[in-house]
């Protein structure tokens, strides 16, 4: 399918056939007919049918200490295959090599290897260009956190940019599956963050196809009697930074997965679309009574299945492909008919290696597998979904 889904796409996959509003030359949101949305650069209606992690040469996993699982690897000194050799030295709040104090350790990367083999040496060339096309057909309009950003710099399809605060002091006493809450009242928070934005803005400042600004992920937030006042100064923080740095983009929020109202009453205040990532088959989440109104986005969502090579469905379960797909269906559906969401993005982009990668995750919840062989029944549902999405959002469906 060359042509996208979308009745009358505008290039940034916005509804052109719909209404035309002020075009700012930036993504912004409005409130249209009761609905929250957003806006293209060119005025028109746009929702973010996306999927995270774009990138074609995904598949890195751990091979040294368990060498045993795999057949035919190549040796390191192979002229074609040996620079998928590294050496993984990201030490993860769950990563299995550390726990058994196996680390750093040898990696391959089975993914960029299994491009070079279906594309030839020019792979990646062919991949970027693929990417987009895909996204195109299978009505798809953005390329969302964690993508590689050779693929979104090539002004084709709109995306997400992902800062982080890794890297500064964290608060005291506090704990969580991803590790520690930062600590914003430091000097440090400030300074490390404004350093990240500013590069950043280098490249993309006045970029049109940014849709905005996504900071952290899944932070864990909890119920501590601070927690209200670390959640101002957070937000606060980082969105005073981001409208210096980054002003034409919107600040997307951190994705929040857990967190008590406080959490989201500081979101709404300071962010200019909540964000949150929902692993269920309904989209679960809002804002809680006394927040400021805001859109909303879900950041991750996904299916899996084990009909299909895969051990591991991910974190949501069904019992085929053809399950998958619908519920896929059902869960944008859900989302289009929710006043505050705006958007939803699909984790992820191919399934993650069979023998997992650094944290041990190895989910089937991919548009396509390693092999780069897209999963027909997610892209018919994904067509289908984006075919009708913006009459159903406004009300003509």
């Amino acid at each position: 399918h060359r042509k996208s889904p979308i009745p009358g796409a505008d290039r940034f996959g916005g509804w052109g056939a719909g209404p035309q509003l002020k075009a700012t030359g930036f993504f912004r949101t409005e409130k249209v007919k009761g609905k929250w949305w957003l806006v293209d650069p060119e005025g028109r209606l746009f929702f973010s049918h996306g999927v995270d992690c774009v990138n074609h040469g995904e598949g890195v996993t751990g091979v040294q200490y368990r060498e045993r699982y795999f057949e035919d690897l190549p040796k390191r000194d192979d002229p074609a295959f040996g620079k998928f050799w590294g050496v993984c030295k990201w030490k993860a709040a769950h990563d299995f090599y550390s726990e058994s104090n196996h680390y750093p350790y040898a990696t391959y990367n089975i993914g960029a290897a299994n491009m070079l083999r279906k594309y030839g040496p020019d792979w990646q060339a062919i991949a970027r260009e693929m990417v987009h096309r895909r996204l195109r057909s299978w009505g798809l309009n953005t390329i969302a956190n964690w993508s590689q950003s050779d693929v979104y710099a090539m002004d084709r399809t709109p995306y997400t940019l992902c800062l982080g605060t890794g890297g500064t002091p964290r608060l005291k006493g506090s704990k969580g599956w991803w590790g520690a809450l930062p600590d914003p009242f430091t000097d440090e928070f400030a300074k490390t963050f404004r350093a990240r934005a500013r590069a950043a803005a280098k490249t993309m400042k006045n970029d049109p196809w940014c849709l905005g600004v996504f900071v952290d992920n899944e932070l864990s937030w909890n119920n501590e009697p601070r927690m209200a006042e670390v959640a101002d100064k957070y937000f606060s923080v980082i969105r005073g930074i981001l409208k210096e740095e980054l002003p034409n983009h919107l600040y997307l929020g951190c994705r929040i997965a857990w967190g008590s109202d406080v959490i989201f009453r500081a979101s709404a205040k300071y962010c200019d679309v909540v964000s949150v990532n929902i692993y269920n088959r309904h989209p679960n989440k809002d804002l809680p009574e006394g927040a400021v109104d805001r859109p909303m986005i879900n950041g991750e969502v996904h299916f899996g299945a084990l009909d299909r090579g895969m051990f591991h469905t991910g974190l949501v379960a069904t019992e085929s492909q053809q399950e998958r797909a619908q519920c896929y269906r059902d869960f944008v559906n859900a989302c289009l008919d929710h006043p505050r969401m705006i958007g939803t993005h699909w984790f992820q982009w191919k399934d993650q290696p069979l023998t997992g990668r650094a944290d041990g995750e190895n989910y089937q919840i991919g548009f396509l597998t390693i092999t780069d062989t897209p999963y027909l029944e997610i892209v018919e549902a994904s067509r289908e979904v984006a075919a009708g999405m913006y009459a159903r959002r406004f009300g003509r469906a």
